[in-house]
């Protein structure tokens, strides 16, 4: 996770002053923490934490307040992804959000805030968005082609199937970015590999 990320990205709602020092993201990264992997949402108005604990939301209600998106930048289109699936819970100050599963390294997620159902006042709640990143493994082998077959210097032009091996596992549909067809000179062939 950034340096900015562990208790950053605080912003002010309205109807909090600025000694609330506003809402802030907090990920839970100690691998002997029983948390470890859980999103703090701290620093939000007592009156919402109060009336979320009155209410106990049902887990179906919680993402229309705090939902969690994986991408840097979708605010402008939030309906083309679904929202991390998980828990949420009103701890404390915070309400938590703890993902089914790990968050992905190398990744960056978004978090949608929602305020305007949960705060009682005069003044709009603007949707706000806070967002982090989990860092990439930096100990981690860079992941290499193993093995191509059928292999041989020469194949047939029409060779409608082969396998490529790689000495990692490599995510789900990403691995076209990462692998090109070469031709004799040298140059990448274009619109080689079909999808």
């Amino acid at each position: 996770m950034d340096a900015q990320s562990d208790l950053a990205h605080r912003d002010t709602f309205a109807g909090m002053s600025d000694r609330d020092g506003g809402v802030f993201l907090h990920l839970h990264r100690d691998q002997n923490d029983p948390l470890c992997g859980s999103v703090d949402l701290c620093g939000l108005p007592v009156e919402v934490l109060s009336r979320l604990r009155l209410s106990n939301p049902a887990p179906e209600d919680w993402p229309a307040w705090f939902s969690v998106f994986v991408g840097a930048a979708i605010e402008a289109d939030e309906a083309a992804l679904p929202a991390v699936l998980g828990r949420y819970s009103v701890v404390e100050d915070c309400v938590r959000f703890t993902p089914k599963y790990a968050w992905m390294r190398g990744t960056s997620y978004q978090i949608r805030i929602n305020l305007a159902p949960l705060v009682v006042g005069t003044r709009p709640q603007p949707i706000r968005w806070l967002s982090f990143s989990v860092p990439g493994d930096a100990a981690a082998a860079a992941t290499i082609v193993s093995g191509v077959f059928p292999s041989g210097d020469c194949l047939p032009e029409n060779t409608l199937r082969f396998y490529i091996h790689f000495s990692a596992a490599m995510r789900s549909g990403s691995s076209q970015a990462h692998v090109s067809l070469v031709g004799p000179d040298g140059r990448s062939i274009e619109g080689a590999f079909l999808h």
